[in-house]
Order: structure tokens, then C-alpha cells, then sequence
């Protein structure tokens, strides 16, 4: 897994054969949790492509305090494994 995080987005690329079976998520019945140290502030919304196909993020909860931006309410969008397609979290402000 590489990560990268320029002009307000989050990419996931995947190289190999690295596969994670179990959704986006911190533990069993717990939300996923996406963690962006630096960001700018509360973002207006975002938009969400996984495999390259666009996410509803009308369920994605966004909340900032202190530089910190936490991004949960993922793991119903990552039903077949966390990280089994690339990612790309664009932050609209």
C-alpha cells in the first residue's frame, strides 16, 4: 500500500498482491476511521471513488479540532475489504 496526500485529496495505490478481506474499519462493530493530521480545517463535503467507482458519502462523518481531521463511516462502503481497490478521498473546502 502507498498513500499520498496532495491538493486536498488521499490516495491509496496498491502494488503486489496485498489483500485486506475485512471492511475499512477499527475493530469488530467499531466505524472505520481515516485520520488526516495537517489538514486545513472543516471541509464543505468530499467526494469518495474506490476501484474507480464513486462512493454515496451522504453517511461519512467529517469532524476537525486542532489540525486533526477524522474521517469515520467508511466501513459500509468497503463491504469487500479495506483496501481491495485504490482509493481517493478528494476534500472539497
Amino acid at each position: 500500500m502507498q498513500f499520498s496526500y496532495t491538493n486536498n485529496c488521499l490516495s491509496s495505490t496498491i502494488e503486489g498482491s496485498y489483500t485486506a478481506a475485512p471492511p475499512l474499519a477499527n475493530g469488530e462493530g467499531s466505524q472505520a476511521l481515516v485520520t488526516i493530521a495537517g489538514a486545513e480545517g472543516l471541509p464543505k463535503g468530499m467526494s469518495l471513488t474506490i476501484a474507480g467507482q464513486p462512493c454515496e458519502v451522504g453517511e461519512v462523518a467529517l469532524e476537525y479540532d486542532s489540525g486533526v481531521l477524522r474521517v469515520s463511516g467508511l466501513e459500509e462502503l468497503t463491504p469487500s475489504g479495506a483496501w481491495e481497490g485504490e482509493m481517493k478521498m478528494k476534500l472539497i473546502y
